[in-house]
Protein backbone atom coordinates (compact mmCIF):
# COMPACT_ATOMS: atom_id res chain seq x y z
CA UNK A 1 0.00 0.00 0.00
CA UNK A 2 2.76 1.97 1.18
CA UNK A 3 4.45 1.36 -2.29
CA UNK A 4 1.62 2.28 -4.37
CA UNK A 5 1.42 5.42 -2.50
CA UNK A 6 4.77 6.38 -3.28
CA UNK A 7 4.62 5.57 -6.93
CA UNK A 8 1.18 8.05 -6.96
CA UNK A 9 3.41 10.65 -4.79
CA UNK A 10 6.04 10.49 -7.69
CA UNK A 11 3.69 10.55 -10.46
CA UNK A 12 2.22 13.75 -9.28
CA UNK A 13 5.86 15.47 -8.99
CA UNK A 14 7.13 14.48 -12.04
CA UNK A 15 3.72 15.28 -13.48
CA UNK A 16 4.15 19.45 -11.78
CA UNK A 17 7.53 18.62 -13.05
CA UNK A 18 6.93 18.36 -16.71
CA UNK A 19 4.56 21.42 -16.54
CA UNK A 20 6.79 23.51 -15.08
CA UNK A 21 9.06 22.61 -17.53
CA UNK A 22 6.63 22.87 -20.47
CA UNK A 23 5.53 26.17 -19.42
CA UNK A 24 9.32 27.63 -19.38
CA UNK A 25 9.78 26.10 -22.44
CA UNK A 26 6.97 27.39 -24.40
CA UNK A 27 7.16 31.33 -22.29
CA UNK A 28 8.80 33.34 -25.19
CA UNK A 29 5.90 32.07 -27.68
CA UNK A 30 2.94 33.18 -25.67
CA UNK A 31 4.39 36.50 -25.67
CA UNK A 32 3.77 36.78 -29.52
CA UNK A 33 0.78 37.90 -31.06
CA UNK A 34 -0.86 38.71 -34.33
CA UNK A 35 -3.88 39.95 -35.39
CA UNK A 36 -3.13 41.50 -38.60
CA UNK A 37 -5.52 39.45 -41.27
CA UNK A 38 -7.95 42.26 -41.21
CA UNK A 39 -5.41 44.56 -41.05
CA UNK A 40 -6.89 47.15 -43.35
CA UNK A 41 -8.13 50.05 -41.65
CA UNK A 42 -7.53 53.34 -41.44
CA UNK A 43 -4.37 54.14 -39.31
CA UNK A 44 -1.35 52.16 -37.97
CA UNK A 45 -0.28 53.47 -34.44
CA UNK A 46 3.56 52.45 -34.14
CA UNK A 47 4.55 52.49 -30.93
CA UNK A 48 8.39 53.42 -30.28
CA UNK A 49 10.97 51.68 -28.50
CA UNK A 50 14.02 48.72 -28.67
CA UNK A 51 14.37 47.66 -32.28
CA UNK A 52 12.84 50.35 -33.61
CA UNK A 53 14.15 49.80 -37.26
CA UNK A 54 12.52 46.94 -37.97
CA UNK A 55 9.07 48.57 -36.49
CA UNK A 56 9.45 51.56 -38.76
CA UNK A 57 10.13 49.00 -41.56
CA UNK A 58 6.91 46.53 -40.89
CA UNK A 59 4.56 50.02 -40.69
CA UNK A 60 6.00 50.98 -43.93
CA UNK A 61 5.65 48.10 -45.46
CA UNK A 62 1.66 48.02 -44.61
CA UNK A 63 1.42 51.32 -45.86
CA UNK A 64 3.32 50.22 -49.31
CA UNK A 65 1.09 47.23 -49.90
CA UNK A 66 -1.76 49.54 -49.93
CA UNK A 67 -3.64 48.44 -47.12
CA UNK A 68 -3.58 51.28 -44.48
CA UNK A 69 -3.28 55.11 -45.44
CA UNK A 70 -2.04 56.49 -41.95
CA UNK A 71 0.81 56.09 -39.80
CA UNK A 72 0.20 57.68 -36.61
CA UNK A 73 3.16 57.68 -33.61
CA UNK A 74 1.85 58.99 -30.72
CA UNK A 75 5.26 59.51 -28.81
CA UNK A 76 6.35 61.76 -31.47
CA UNK A 77 3.12 63.33 -32.20
CA UNK A 78 3.93 62.51 -35.70
CA UNK A 79 1.45 61.67 -38.32
CA UNK A 80 2.60 60.84 -42.15
CA UNK A 81 -0.08 59.76 -45.03
CA UNK A 82 0.53 57.52 -47.78
CA UNK A 83 -0.05 59.29 -51.32
CA UNK A 84 -1.29 57.52 -54.15
CA UNK A 85 2.06 57.83 -56.50
CA UNK A 86 3.84 56.09 -53.54
CA UNK A 87 5.24 58.90 -52.10
CA UNK A 88 5.19 59.40 -47.89
CA UNK A 89 4.63 62.94 -46.69
CA UNK A 90 3.95 64.41 -43.09
CA UNK A 91 0.72 65.47 -42.15
CA UNK A 92 0.18 69.18 -40.13
CA UNK A 93 -1.69 67.91 -36.46
CA UNK A 94 -3.00 71.17 -35.17
CA UNK A 95 -5.53 69.59 -33.67
CA UNK A 96 -3.39 66.58 -31.22
CA UNK A 97 -2.22 68.62 -28.08
CA UNK A 98 -1.52 66.37 -25.11
CA UNK A 99 1.24 65.62 -23.04
CA UNK A 100 4.48 63.16 -23.78
CA UNK A 101 4.76 60.42 -21.83
CA UNK A 102 7.48 61.33 -19.62
CA UNK A 103 5.39 64.68 -18.86
CA UNK A 104 2.29 62.41 -17.76
CA UNK A 105 4.94 60.24 -15.92
CA UNK A 106 5.18 63.41 -13.57
CA UNK A 107 1.38 63.12 -12.98
CA UNK A 108 0.76 61.57 -9.23
CA UNK A 109 -2.24 59.40 -11.27
CA UNK A 110 0.27 58.14 -13.72
CA UNK A 111 3.22 57.33 -11.90
CA UNK A 112 2.46 53.53 -11.71
CA UNK A 113 1.72 53.43 -15.03
CA UNK A 114 4.05 51.65 -17.51
CA UNK A 115 5.34 53.47 -20.50
CA UNK A 116 3.57 51.59 -23.01
CA UNK A 117 0.50 51.90 -21.08
CA UNK A 118 0.80 55.68 -21.49
CA UNK A 119 1.82 55.87 -25.12
CA UNK A 120 -1.58 53.51 -26.17
CA UNK A 121 -3.79 56.13 -23.87
CA UNK A 122 -1.85 58.85 -26.13
CA UNK A 123 -2.76 56.87 -29.19
CA UNK A 124 -6.38 57.03 -28.22
CA UNK A 125 -6.68 60.78 -27.68
CA UNK A 126 -4.59 61.70 -31.45
CA UNK A 127 -7.18 58.53 -33.20
CA UNK A 128 -9.99 60.57 -31.55
CA UNK A 129 -8.84 63.45 -32.68
CA UNK A 130 -8.29 62.45 -36.43
CA UNK A 131 -11.45 60.39 -35.98
CA UNK A 132 -10.13 56.86 -36.82
CA UNK A 133 -12.09 53.54 -35.76
CA UNK A 134 -10.29 50.95 -36.99
CA UNK A 135 -6.60 50.72 -36.07
CA UNK A 136 -3.72 48.36 -36.75
CA UNK A 137 -0.58 48.48 -33.95
CA UNK A 138 2.71 47.59 -34.65
CA UNK A 139 5.79 46.74 -32.13
CA UNK A 140 8.34 44.56 -31.71
CA UNK A 141 7.23 40.71 -32.03
CA UNK A 142 8.08 40.02 -28.05
CA UNK A 143 6.04 43.07 -26.96
CA UNK A 144 2.79 42.25 -28.59
CA UNK A 145 0.50 40.25 -26.24
CA UNK A 146 1.37 42.78 -23.98
CA UNK A 147 0.32 45.57 -26.14
CA UNK A 148 -2.84 43.75 -27.40
CA UNK A 149 -3.99 43.58 -23.41
CA UNK A 150 -3.40 47.28 -22.83
CA UNK A 151 -5.20 48.17 -26.08
CA UNK A 152 -7.83 46.36 -25.78
CA UNK A 153 -8.26 47.57 -21.93
CA UNK A 154 -7.92 51.54 -23.37
CA UNK A 155 -10.52 51.07 -26.41
CA UNK A 156 -13.68 50.19 -26.48
CA UNK A 157 -13.32 47.23 -28.36
CA UNK A 158 -17.27 47.92 -29.59
CA UNK A 159 -16.73 50.79 -31.20
CA UNK A 160 -12.88 50.75 -32.28
CA UNK A 161 -11.66 48.19 -34.73
CA UNK A 162 -8.05 46.43 -33.27
CA UNK A 163 -5.12 44.63 -35.29
CA UNK A 164 -1.81 43.78 -34.69
CA UNK A 165 0.76 43.35 -36.91
CA UNK A 166 4.27 42.49 -35.08
CA UNK A 167 7.74 44.33 -36.42
CA UNK A 168 9.85 41.87 -38.27
CA UNK A 169 12.01 39.78 -35.93
CA UNK A 170 15.61 39.75 -35.18
CA UNK A 171 16.74 35.79 -33.54
CA UNK A 172 15.83 35.44 -30.70
CA UNK A 173 14.93 32.44 -27.92
CA UNK A 174 15.13 28.87 -29.06
CA UNK A 175 13.93 25.82 -26.15
CA UNK A 176 17.36 26.56 -24.01
CA UNK A 177 16.03 30.21 -23.59
CA UNK A 178 16.37 29.93 -20.03
CA UNK A 179 20.11 29.81 -20.09
CA UNK A 180 20.71 32.86 -22.32
CA UNK A 181 20.80 35.87 -20.05
CA UNK A 182 19.18 38.53 -22.38
CA UNK A 183 16.56 36.18 -23.60
CA UNK A 184 15.75 35.54 -19.42
CA UNK A 185 16.44 39.17 -19.25
CA UNK A 186 13.84 40.21 -21.99
CA UNK A 187 11.52 37.36 -21.52
CA UNK A 188 11.14 37.90 -17.29
CA UNK A 189 10.77 41.49 -17.90
CA UNK A 190 7.69 41.38 -20.00
CA UNK A 191 5.70 38.90 -17.63
CA UNK A 192 6.40 41.16 -14.56
CA UNK A 193 5.38 43.92 -16.72
CA UNK A 194 2.05 41.89 -17.85
CA UNK A 195 1.26 41.10 -13.73
CA UNK A 196 1.84 44.77 -12.86
CA UNK A 197 -0.46 46.06 -15.74
CA UNK A 198 -3.21 43.30 -14.68
CA UNK A 199 -2.87 44.08 -11.06
CA UNK A 200 -3.59 47.91 -11.45
CA UNK A 201 -5.69 47.45 -14.11
CA UNK A 202 -8.42 45.07 -12.17
CA UNK A 203 -7.69 46.70 -8.91
CA UNK A 204 -7.29 50.22 -9.16
CA UNK A 205 -7.74 50.97 -5.35
CA UNK A 206 -3.97 49.25 -5.12
CA UNK A 207 -2.72 52.53 -6.87
CA UNK A 208 -4.29 54.45 -4.21
CA UNK A 209 -3.04 52.14 -1.53
CA UNK A 210 0.71 53.12 -2.76
CA UNK A 211 -0.05 56.79 -3.85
Amino acid sequence: MRFLSNINRYSIIASILCLIIAAIVIAPGYLLYQKDKSAVGQCIVLLVGPENDLREEKALELMHRGRIRYLFIPAKKTLITLLDNGTIIPVNLPSISYPSVYELKKFKRYCFYEETQLEIMLAKKGVDSLGFRSITFVSSPYHMRRVSMIAESVFDTHTYSLSYAPGHPQHRHNEAWMFRIPDLRWVTSEYLKIGWFLMYDNYPSILKLLS
